[in-house]
């Protein structure tokens, strides 16, 4: 099978450039600096210096040497390139050229964001089965709970590494959620049959302040949840195209298969948009009033050990 490669699937152009380019190590320190001053997310940071480097390393310049005709060409580049590219992928290589420009007091480009036809293409969903199958082929007690986390809450790959144990709320049976997308903090409700399985979990693996560790102890790493992931997908022969996110799609969509209001999905999954939940609703008609619960208690054939920690 062809593996499709993406925009994001490129290698540390950061180092590259770095290497490759007299002062480009010294710019990106000052450029990264500025902008955790400006309170800008991690993310943020890293998806910029990254299309930052990358477009500095075609052309072997600084960004402050980049003409918009190098822009332009580097986008045609790109759209030849790659069928079906992101349009966030050419937001954020403008908006780090815009954002460095500015923060090394340069006068601004005059250059838009490229035409990009858009596709709308409905989210990839799991059954309730396939999540079951899913949840029962993780390996280990340790990813079996950081997949239930993930399906239970909702959550997005950033918000699980960012999850401190003192973000489980066992006596009021919730789960806060800090700093999620557009710096916002939530709540959302704490399954029994996770909190079961995650006392299972903290009794073998002692985790200190993160919920999930790395083997240094710090958060845990984007590539192994990935990687989790795809081993259990694999090992329950999940033939759909799905990625981490595909869980927080199957979250919304089988929360409104089980009768959870429109508006209150909204507000568990963070979303600062109405338009953005109502992708899901093409699945089920929705019924009147509802109360918020997790998905993983009306799984049928999950359940877990009550042990105690």
């Amino acid at each position: 099978m062809r593996k499709t490669t993406h925009l994001s699937d490129e290698p540390n152009f950061i180092q590259r450039a770095s290497d490759s380019i007299s002062g480009f190590g010294q710019s990106y320190e000052k450029f990264s600096k500025q902008l955790l001053i400006e309170q800008y997310s991690p993310g943020s940071i890293k998806s910029y210096g990254h299309k930052l480097a990358a477009i500095s390393f075609h052309f072997k310049k600084l960004p402050e040497h980049l003409s918009e005709d190098d822009c332009r060409d580097y986008f045609s580049m790109l759209l030849s390139r790659t069928p079906s590219p992101g349009l966030s992928y050419f937001k954020h290589t403008v908006y780090s050229l815009r954002c460095y420009r500015k923060t090394m007091h340069l006068s601004e480009l005059n250059f838009s964001l490229p035409r990009i036809r858009s596709t709308k293409k409905l989210p990839v969903v799991l059954s309730q089965s396939e999540v079951i199958s899913l949840l029962r082929h993780c390996g280990n007690i340790r990813s079996q709970s950081l997949l239930s986390l993930i399906y239970s809450c909702g959550l997005r790959l950033r918000e699980l590494v960012n999850m401190q144990i003192c973000d489980i709320d066992s006596k009021r049976m919730q789960v806060f959620i800090r700093q999620g997308k557009g710096r916002k903090d939530r709540y959302v409700p704490l399954s029994g049959n996770l909190l079961l399985l995650l006392r299972e979990y903290f009794i073998q693996y002692r985790p200190a302040v993160y919920l999930f560790n790395n083997c240094f102890g710090g958060q845990i790493e984007d590539s192994e949840i990935r990687y989790l992931f795809k081993q259990a997908v694999h090992s329950s022969c999940i033939l759909k195209p799905c990625t981490l996110h595909t869980l927080r799609h199957s979250y919304a969509t089988h929360l409104l298969e089980m009768g959870e209001n429109i508006l209150r999905i909204r507000d568990l999954l963070g979303h600062a948009d109405i338009k953005t939940t109502l992708v899901y609703l093409h699945l089920v008609n929705l019924p009147a009033g509802g109360y918020a619960f997790s998905p993983l208690d009306r799984l049928e054939g999950v359940g877990y050990n009550n042990t105690q920690p």
